[in-house]
């Protein structure tokens, strides 16, 4: 629905958010020689440049092999309709969650804004959204684990047993691997 474990927008924002902040506190550490830095939108819309310009960035060729990767993966070859489908994607309310939260962020990096005015919920629609998100999370992962490993996982952590902790976050790990092609 919104990503791996997350059940609404409000809450997948947050995983966006966080990663551009990571990125803002190292590119600070970081001389500009030493980074590229190429929008999404501008990569789907030509793949091969946006590839090429990566490439000589970290000095190697770029190979139309490269693409190859879907065929072993379980990532698609990247598709020129996902750009700026957030924008199409959500409602209008979601849209203004998103804006609530992000629209600094967003302006920075130069996405134009909706055009809705932005909005964070009240206190009831918070709660609200928390527990469809809570409720999603639990529902994705006895769905991908199992529910005795999600209960296993549950105990081992809250009991601070690290061997068992360390047991289930293995399985989880391997099934997470198995996920993939």
């Amino acid at each position: 629905m919104y990503g791996d474990g997350v059940g609404n927008v409000y809450y997948g924002i947050d995983i966006w958010e966080e990663a551009e902040k990571s990125w803002d506190l190292l590119r600070k550490t970081l001389k500009s020689s030493q980074y590229i830095e190429i929008k999404y939108e501008d990569l789907l819309d030509d793949v091969q440049k946006g590839l090429t310009i990566i490439c000589d960035f970290l000095g190697v060729e770029y190979s139309g092999h490269m693409m190859d990767y879907a065929k072993k993966s379980s990532y698609d070859l990247p598709n020129k309709n996902c750009s700026y489908q957030w924008k199409t994607k959500y409602s209008k309310r979601e849209l203004q969650l998103i804006e609530g939260k992000v629209s600094e962020m967003l302006l920075e990096r130069g996405y134009e804004l909706s055009g809705y005015p932005s909005m964070l919920p009240n206190r009831f629609e918070k709660f609200i959204l928390m527990m469809k998100n809570k409720n999603f999370r639990i529902r994705y992962q006895i769905q991908k684990y199992g529910l005795r490993l999600f209960i296993k996982n549950i105990l081992a952590n809250k009991l601070g047993i690290t061997l068992w902790r360390n047991e289930c976050k293995h399985r989880i790990n391997v099934i997470d691997i198995n996920g993939l092609k």
